[in-house]
């Protein structure tokens, strides 16, 4: 870090980016403490499945929310700290009134409205803070620079999620799970309130005004969706994430309800997803730039339908934490190239404009999914069938598996490569060859570090 600081001259400005890496990793402690275990708090409470699934969903709804106010926030207020510094501290009052309200009134639709203003909150002050970002990190500094902010950011949620899911399992043990989930909702709000005193010694450049004359309208990015290369890729991400989010919610329920996991297993669960996307991202990015992101999206797509199905036959935690590996190493490519892809295929000055209209739909999409999958969870309780668990979630596994099939079938041979790359080998290469490889690479090196 001080290598890259050393390179920018602006004094202001270092400070600035230091303290913006202290306000992720505050940010990280809220995550890991308050939001990662917000469906089992909420089953505290006797929430049903549907509450369940759809305070994930007001995850969505809450981007959707903020991305769509924000904009009109930064041209009501005109300072992106003040914008920034409010919305954060917001959201830190929220997530303590949380667990105020969860001792007070034990209302789950409650604690799902504070959830939701919560989350709108902090994404209303998102493009703001990207466009404040922008303007700090020097061009030739912004890979190195981010790099350095996610990983210092991944390490203090990966810490962060097992100190809570400890916390919680000893507190579970003596039977005051309340009680622990009060500390870490508490201490989780004041790291999140904590985020706005660093934010308010980050230096802000004067917001650039551009010219709003040729602007990007989202009527024109609607219009353009289903005859525009980039358009038809759209429309492929969002019923994607319509078919994906019917299911991905009701995984956290059907390993709480159905499978009975304790803390420390739906701990290990989350940790093993996030861990294989984290280190799986360094294997993509090479055979993006090599093969382009067309391909790879294609070859992450095809196991996505797997990754449901898998569901539907394992309970068995094991394996279960293997498939979580397998599904951070296919999500981490397919995340990676769906955004280089935009990067690629939209117009330098349209990039701003049409990532924030392709959010906003995304999130819409996906919250539509989860909303239809809670909805199912109350259909599924009243069927009777012996050779699935209790509340035969996995209809909607082979529900979304089935949905997921028909995308790829149906819609990832609409959108095209826009850049010239390689010809691509098979998929055994991706799967097989060359993780293979790499695993023995890394041994051998670990090894001759070892000798040394």
């Amino acid at each position: 870090m001080k290598r890259v600081l050393k390179q920018i001259d602006n004094p202001r400005i270092r400070s600035s980016l230091i303290y913006s890496i202290i306000d992720g990793c505050l940010w990280a402690v809220m995550f890991g403490f308050c939001e990662n275990y917000i469906v089992p708090f909420i089953f505290l409470f006797k929430a049903n499945s549907f509450m369940a699934i759809f305070i994930q969903g007001v995850l969505f709804l809450g981007v959707f929310s903020g991305q769509i106010i924000g904009p009109w926030l930064i041209k009501l207020i005109g300072q992106r700290k003040a914008l920034s510094v409010i919305t954060v501290r917001i959201q830190g009052i929220c997530i303590f009134l949380i667990i105020l309200t969860a001792y007070v009134t034990k209302s789950p639709s409650l604690l799902i409205l504070l959830f939701f203003i919560s989350t709108t909150s902090a994404n209303a002050g998102g493009p703001g803070w990207i466009s404040w970002m922008n303007d700090l990190v020097p061009q030739k500094l912004r890979g190195t620079y981010w790099s350095i902010r996610n990983r210092t950011i991944g390490f203090t949620q990966f810490i962060s999620i097992i100190i809570a899911g400890l916390c919680l399992f000893v507190f579970k043990k003596i039977e005051m799970e309340i009680i622990g989930y009060s500390i870490l909702f508490i201490v989780g709000a004041i790291a999140r309130f904590s985020c706005g005193f660093f934010l308010v010694k980050k230096y802000e450049p004067p917001l650039k005004s551009g010219n709003n004359q040729n602007e990007f309208k989202f009527t024109i990015f609607l219009q353009k969706i289903f005859t525009t290369n980039f358009g038809k890729f759209s429309l492929f991400q969002f019923l994607m994430a319509f078919s994906v989010n019917i299911m991905a919610p009701v995984i956290n329920i059907h390993i709480i309800e159905s499978l009975h996991f304790n803390y420390i297993q739906f701990m290990a669960v989350t940790l093993s997803f996030m861990a294989a996307s984290f280190i799986s991202v360094t294997y993509w990015g090479p055979h993006s730039d090599r093969y382009g992101n067309y391909k790879i999206l294609v070859v992450t797509s095809i196991s996505l339908p797997i990754l449901a199905l898998i569901w539907v036959f394992n309970r068995n935690f094991y394996i279960i934490l293997l498939t979580q590996i397998f599904a951070g190493f296919v999500w981490s490519g397919f995340n990676l190239c769906t955004q280089n892809f935009i990067f690629d295929a939209v117009r330098r000055e349209n990039v701003a404009k049409i990532s924030s209209y392709y959010s906003i739909l995304a999130n819409l999409f996906a919250f539509l999914g989860a909303t239809l999958g809670g909805l199912l969870t109350l259909f599924t309780r009243t069927v009777h069938l012996t050779f699935f668990t209790t509340n035969n979630y996995e209809l909607i596994f082979i529900l979304s598996c089935l949905l997921r099939i028909l995308v790829v079938l149906f819609f990832i041979k609409n959108f095209k490569e826009v850049r010239e790359v390689e010809a691509a080998p098979s998929l055994m290469h991706f799967y097989v060859y060359m993780p293979t490889t790499h695993i023995i690479n890394k041994f051998n090196l670990i090894i001759g570090r070892i000798k040394r």
